[in-house]
């Protein structure tokens, strides 16, 4: 066992702090299509999603952050949850192909606090903050023949 003395240290050696922002970040990359279910929990930051395809469900939550996803694919389900921060995005899909929950505390929702019918769900979850999630159609095969 080696024991070395330093004398460069500071202070917050000595003390619990926080570590700036560049050492709290977490970056995943993965490629498409591979992940079947995802969950993220965070306290006192943003989550943020790039386009991904999840084959089964994804389920999000940020206590003092917010959550953003963008072209956010699923199989069946999608569930997302913030407390003192805001839900935006796009999610593929039309809004017909899910059934949805929404509920929203001290905010504003351009989501319907419930819609049935749908094969797969979308639920979501903020207190306050708002909720801005648009549903993108992606055009058929056969639509996408007829339009070219």
């Amino acid at each position: 066992m080696l024991v070395k003395l330093e004398y460069n240290k500071n202070w917050t050696d000595f003390i619990g702090v926080k570590p700036s922002d560049e050492y709290r970040k977490i970056q995943i990359r993965v490629p498409d299509n591979l992940i079947s279910a995802f969950s993220a929990n965070t306290t006192n930051e943003n989550i943020q999603l790039s386009p991904l395809s999840f084959t089964d469900n994804i389920s999000l939550n940020a206590n003092g952050g917010d959550i953003v996803c963008e072209k956010i694919n699923v199989g069946k389900s999608i569930s997302l949850t913030a407390k003192n921060g805001n839900i935006r995005g796009t999610v593929l899909g039309g809004m017909d192909d899910f059934s949805i929950t929404c509920t929203i505390k001290k905010g504003k929702s351009n989501l319907p606090a419930l819609k049935e019918g749908g094969e797969k769900t979308f639920s979501a979850d903020c207190n306050n903050g708002d909720i801005n999630v648009e549903f993108i159609k992606q055009p058929s095969s056969t639509e996408q023949s007829v339009a070219e």
